[in-house]
């Protein structure tokens, strides 16, 4: 029996690509992001209303890499922007570091407890963002502080490979990152939301096809290679930006955000799985503060207090606002 008494749709905001069912009263943030035209990515955080729970579905950081190896004459171009290199990692491996790397930066006292392969997130319905990829799921346990009290957390992962060759390595990348960190008493309801929400997920059928068409003029490079086809090949690459021009301003608008909105948006992530944001008084001092409060104070003499209440702790509080991204 659902402990959930109510669901709404959340609907990509950035090109209307798919639609998830949330619980009602959550805070959620986040939409499709683009490392490249072949690389979507879905990424949002839902958060409780007592901030407590929070439920992790995508990463801004989830992008495509390249492994490290030379260049070989007559691979096919990579697709346009900086690709890092970075050796492939399974699932398991994923999982693990992202835990290991990712969220030890937000939050405190982590500590990996389990981990081990999940064949069933590598078939999910978010492999149709790159149907020509090779995937591989697992998942990591931890637990942790965050907010100031013991939680525990769970991450999921999807790593996916292409056959295809590429100048300077394979061309791999990370198709599902889903999880969440909640108190050891609400781990039953915080699985239950985080699978609801993920498996509700509906991919949006007219932007999928355009989405397999890009693919699919990419790929078809690979078609093409060796002696005299190169050329050919380099222009189903060129191809696929042609396509781009021709698939409405709102994906464009999403091919080209710029690196400040993606470092803004890491930031707000960031902010939302460590519980602790920037806060600003009138002269400009900076205090990091509980942002599982609503109302913040300072009283001139260094002096805070974060509460619910939204009433001053005394005449010479003055009211906090949260820094801007």
């Amino acid at each position: 029996m659902s402990t959930i008494q109510s669901w709404t749709t959340f609907v990509d905001p950035f090109e209307h690509a798919f639609t998830i069912t949330i619980p009602a009263g959550w805070r959620v943030t986040g939409g499709l992001l683009r490392h490249s035209p072949i690389d979507p990515n879905m990424c949002m955080r839902l958060v409780s209303p007592d901030m407590r729970t929070l439920i992790i579905l995508g990463d801004p950081q989830m992008g495509i890499y390249l492994t490290p190896q030379p260049a070989l004459l007559g691979w096919l171009s990579p697709p346009p922007g900086p690709i890092p290199q970075r050796p492939y990692l399974s699932g398991v491996d994923y999982a693990r570091a992202y835990v290991l790397e990712t969220l030890a930066k937000t939050l405190e006292a982590v500590a990996l407890i389990g981990q081990k392969p999940r064949p069933d997130l590598a078939q999910g319905r978010h492999t149709q963002f790159n149907p020509m990829a090779r995937h591989d799921g697992g998942e990591a346990t931890f637990t942790c502080q965050r907010g100031g009290e013991a939680a525990v957390g769970f991450i999921g992962v999807d790593t996916y490979i292409y056959g295809w060759p590429m100048q300077g390595g394979v061309l791999w990348g990370v198709g599902l990152v889903l999880g969440f960190v909640a108190p050891p008493e609400g781990v039953a309801a915080a699985t239950e939301i985080m699978v609801q929400s993920a498996t509700s997920a509906r991919i949006d059928t007219t932007w999928h096809a355009r989405q397999k068409e890009l693919s699919d003029a990419y790929a078809q490079g690979v078609l093409e290679l060796g002696g005299a086809m190169r050329a050919a090949a380099q222009e189903s690459v060129d191809r696929t930006m042609r396509i781009i021009d021709g698939i409405g301003s709102a994906q464009r608008e999403s091919f080209a955000r710029t690196q400040v909105e993606h470092d803004a948006q890491q930031q707000q992530m960031d902010e939302i799985v460590s519980g602790y944001s920037d806060y600003l008084d009138s002269a400009g001092n900076s205090y990091q503060l509980d942002n599982t409060k609503e109302y913040h104070y300072a009283d001139g003499l260094g002096r805070t207090s974060s509460t619910n209440n939204p009433s001053a702790p005394g005449l010479n509080w003055e009211p906090l606002k949260r820094r801007s991204s």
